[in-house]
């Protein structure tokens, strides 16, 4: 895998702005992160790598973090979170989606697309695309 890195600005990628689904609307940018902890919980260790190691270039660290109401899944070290933190959930799901709630990011799809899905949340946040 580590043979299709591609790099985009300083930044890793598995993927191509062009080669992932152009999905997600109302993303919000870098100004968002920087120099502020980023939480992330995600059920995909590859996609959750993916935003860790590219948003950890802007945010102050990147912490992974439970979702509210969803502890059971969790283990009891990690910090719960809540839209008023800055949140990427990364799940597994029939349908592809990324949107944004308040300063939650959800980012659903079949786990052979998520790191794609990851990459375009990645793009839509740099302002690539």
């Amino acid at each position: 895998m580590v043979n299709r890195l591609r790099k985009f600005s300083g930044f890793p990628f598995q993927n191509l702005p062009g080669q992932v689904p152009d999905i997600g609307t109302g993303i919000k940018g870098t100004s968002n992160y920087q120099g502020k902890p980023a939480y992330i919980y995600s059920e995909d260790f590859l996609a959750e790598a993916e935003v860790a190691l590219n948003l950890g270039q802007i945010a102050l660290r990147v912490q992974k973090a439970c979702p509210e109401g969803e502890n059971t899944n969790c283990p009891s070290d990690l910090p719960v979170k809540t839209c008023s933190d800055n949140f990427i959930i990364i799940k597994e799901s029939n349908t592809s989606l990324i949107s944004q709630d308040n300063n939650c990011v959800y980012i659903g799809g079949q786990k052979t697309e998520l790191v794609a899905l990851a990459d375009q949340l990645l793009f839509k946040i740099l302002g690539v695309k």
